[in-house]
């Protein structure tokens, strides 16, 4: 009786170990899908979290991780020799500047750039990745992208993993459909079996609106006004959230934090100019073009700046010389009025939305926000028979938007 009674004990003891390996099991979500225009060739979708229970903590692994949307993707790429993308998966949430556990290793110094292929733990694993494009027949798959070779350590029984991809930008316009969505689907595999639990259909990570409703009067003689209205909340935005100045830069580095700019996350390892990891070239760019303006107009008097609705951003003149997809240019940041030449009875006058005052944090992306332009003429001439347009800019130089070098970010259609 002796022995069965301590064999009994023996086996209780050892069955919360037992309990401890349930299988791993991984839920693939999404945040509320972002808003993206219709047109866009580059709009930023909301992040994809795959969340994981289970396994055995004591073996980690190597997983690959592969995106796939119902549309091109068309982030950047950082390395074209290598395919390395501005797509990045964090494990488990890393903060900037401060120690970050991940798959129980001691902690990272902050967010640490990993090398495929590592063991977790090793010198050269860490908890960024970057994504890379994937060929078939010697070309791009247009609507994918991979991780592969993560290290990856169940969580067990007890604890939960968090892997999030972010910065994936995808061509809304190819399925140009306001109200329609982009959708998400993810694959995982390793030497480990996973169950991965997600919708059949894939997950939404972003919605397509109108971004711009335009309108212009003339209601003197030599006066066009000029209304560029958001087709929906945050459809104008800023380039990168700001310090103390509108066009300085600070790192959108907060896994899973809202900014409203034009940029993604922005890592700490890398920097916050224009093409870096996660960073736009631009602000929003709105573009107002003249056409059939008299023959005595060869000058227009335009403002250097105008404050929106909400006074929460200021549209600021970009002076040329400016690329031809509207990339480039110089913003000096003045008040008052400038000359626009006309030439062939035609204009452009090109402005980059960026924060006012205090500039720091989300700025305008409460409310619907408009800019209202009074452009006249610099010689008394009716301008009755001008014809205005307006845009959102840089538009797209590829005609079939794909993951990409040197094209802006963000992009449009023409």
């Amino acid at each position: 009786m002796r022995f069965v009674s301590s064999l009994i004990l023996l086996l209780l003891g050892l069955a919360p170990a037992f309990a401890q390996n349930p299988p791993l099991t991984c839920q693939v979500t999404a945040p509320v899908p972002n808003l993206v225009d219709v047109k866009g060739d580059s709009e930023l979708t909301s992040d994809v979290l795959i969340i994981c229970t289970g396994g055995d903590p004591g073996h980690p692994t190597l997983f690959n991780f592969t995106l796939f949307l119902n549309t091109a993707f068309t982030t950047k790429i950082m390395n074209p020799v290598t395919g390395e993308t501005e797509s990045l998966l964090l494990i488990d949430e890393p903060q900037p500047g401060v120690p970050n556990p991940s798959n129980n290793c001691p902690p990272y110094a902050g967010q640490v750039l990993g090398t495929p292929g590592a063991p977790a733990c090793s010198a050269t694993s860490g908890n960024v990745y970057q994504a890379t494009t994937v060929s078939s027949g010697g070309g791009l798959l247009e609507n994918v992208v991979q991780w592969l070779g993560v290290p990856f350590e169940p969580p067990g029984i007890a604890g939960t993993r968090v892997i999030r991809l972010t910065n994936v930008r995808a061509a809304a316009s190819e399925i140009g459909i306001p109200g329609a969505s982009v959708m998400a689907l993810v694959a995982m595999s390793g030497a480990s079996a996973v169950t991965l639990v997600q919708p059949g259909g894939g997950t939404a990570v972003a919605t397509m609106l109108d971004g711009l409703v335009f309108a212009s009067t003339a209601p003197a003689a030599g006066v066009l006004k000029l209304d560029f209205q958001e087709g929906f909340a945050q459809s104008f935005k800023k380039r990168i959230e700001n310090i103390s100045a509108p066009l300085d830069a600070l790192h959108q580095d907060v896994p899973g934090a809202f900014y409203c700019t034009e940029s993604g996350f922005t890592p700490q390892f890398s920097a916050v100019t224009a093409g870096a990891i996660g960073s736009a070239d631009t602000g929003t760019r709105l573009l107002a073009k003249f056409s059939s303006l008299p023959p005595a107009a060869f000058l227009l008097l335009v403002p250097n700046e105008v404050t929106s609705s909400s006074g929460q951003l200021v549209a600021h003149r970009v002076f040329p010389p400016f690329a031809a997809d509207f990339t480039g240019g110089a913003i000096p940041l003045v008040g008052g009025d400038s000359l626009a030449f006309v030439s062939g009875h035609s204009a452009e006058v090109l402005y980059e939305v960026t924060a006012a005052s205090p500039f720091h944090a989300v700025n305008g992306c409460a409310l619907l926000e408009s800019f209202n332009f009074t452009v006249r003429s610099f010689f008394p001439v009716s301008l009755a028979t001008a014809v205005a347009s307006g845009s959102i800019v840089p538009t797209d130089p590829d005609p079939f938007p794909t993951p990409s070098a040197t094209s802006p970010r963000p992009r449009f259609k023409p």
